[in-house]
């Protein structure tokens, strides 16, 4: 019976000093593994979000729905979302909504800006099903 600790190949792991490490910002040996710090996307990014919701706001009272009422379909009126999450030292980006409205446009603008890229690890972009197929058309 084989101990399952032992690699198949026979070889022996390591010595723990050439064992993987986490980098440290300051370490320069790995400075090529680190990922700039997403202080300059906050910023953009929360201003994004509430461009967003003030849309959804407006949507809402455009259509006199009532998104105070518990009871009432939430789903009609707060469509556009984007939502930010830490991911690897960088930040993920998902996009929920309409791609020929404006949140769509400005969520691209936002992006763009290099700031912003900088710190993106990974892009999402997704939003309510179309048809019976639940297929969705991104132009």
């Amino acid at each position: 019976m084989r101990n399952i600790k032992q690699p198949i190949t026979g070889r022996r792991p390591p010595p723990s000093s050439q064992r993987y490490h986490r980098a440290h910002h300051t370490d320069v040996r790995y400075a090529h593994l680190t990922v700039p710090p997403f202080d300059h996307a906050q910023q953009p990014l929360l201003a994004l979000q509430q461009g967003i919701h003030a849309f959804n706001l407006d949507s809402a009272a455009e259509h006199e729905l009532d998104i105070q009422d518990p009871a009432g379909p939430l789903w009609a009126a707060l469509q556009e979302r984007v939502t930010v999450a830490p991911l690897y030292g960088g930040l993920h980006v998902e996009f929920f909504g309409n791609p020929w409205d404006e949140p769509f446009a400005w969520t691209l603008a936002c992006l763009s800006d290099q700031g912003v890229a900088d710190a993106i690890m990974s892009l999402s972009f997704t939003g309510p099903d179309e048809g019976a197929n639940g297929t969705r058309e991104w132009e």
